[in-house]
């Protein structure tokens, strides 16, 4: 149920009551308005409803910030709430075995790679190639 005003923030719920019947409703403004002179606000068709106002179409109606004196709504009181305790030891008594997906693809590459032995390649030294081609010169010479 929202509303148009010329004056209170976006977000700002109000509380409209029409003066003829007394029936309340809240809503909330999203927009600006109304722009006819002598109006103070517009209601959508659902909240026009609600305070019954549909058949006349323009109502003399109290506008005000609507506070709730109720709290948080669907709040549980305190004492209705359990308690619990979550220390590290009782997270140690749980089976070890489960590994998370993310983890899985870690630990699994950094056992394949502990596991698998490289052996160095033996690369030929310099020295013996040179010996080498430095003998077939001699001999041609």
């Amino acid at each position: 149920m929202v509303c148009a005003h010329k004056t209170y923030p976006f977000g700002t719920k109000l509380l409209v009551k029409n003066l003829t019947n007394g029936k309340e409703v809240v809503v909330t403004v999203v927009d600006r308005g109304p722009h006819r002179k002598g109006r103070i606000i517009d209601l959508t068709y659902a909240a026009a409803e609600k305070i019954g106002m549909i058949a006349s179409g323009v109502v003399a109606v109290e506008v005000s910030v609507y506070h709730p004196d109720k709290g948080i709504p669907y709040a549980l009181e305190p004492e209705g709430l359990p308690e619990i305790d979550f220390e590290e030891h009782e997270m140690d008594s749980l089976d070890n075995d489960y590994i998370p997906v993310w983890k899985k693809s870690q630990t699994t590459s950094e056992t394949e790679i502990k596991t698998t032995n490289i052996e160095p390649k033996t690369k030929k030294t310099k020295t013996n190639s040179k010996k080498k081609k430095s003998k077939t010169k001699k001999k041609r010479k």
